[in-house]
């Protein structure tokens, strides 16, 4: 959990942060703090994105573990298609925001 994150990011080698979205303010504010001082040491590479789409509950799901609230990936073609496909459920979920997923589901 928040320990394991937070010396992937003391180390370097986290690549994306994850925060459930109905995680406790204080910890993510902690874990965001660090993600930014070393977004700002790695020079030339970008800030660590952080990705906040999912519950505690779809974490537990996805990670096949109970009460994930703050998660870390690392370097490789994984994280890489996992940032895609949460930039997909963002738009899709902003998408039924508008209902029109909703719509598309009915024109059938």
């Amino acid at each position: 959990g928040f320990g394991k994150v937070e010396s992937a990011l003391r180390e370097g080698t986290a690549e994306v942060l994850i925060h459930a979205s109905d995680g406790a303010a204080d910890g993510i504010r902690k874990l965001d703090a660090l993600a930014r001082q070393n977004g700002e040491n790695r020079g030339s590479r970008p800030q660590i994105p952080v990705v906040t789409a999912l519950k505690s509950a779809e974490l537990d799901l996805a990670l096949t573990r109970s009460n994930v609230i703050h998660a870390a990936l690392l370097a490789g073609p994984a994280s890489k298609t996992f940032l895609s496909r949460c930039q997909i459920l963002v738009r899709y979920r902003m998408a039924d925001d508008d209902k029109t997923a909703d719509a598309a589901r009915n024109s059938d």
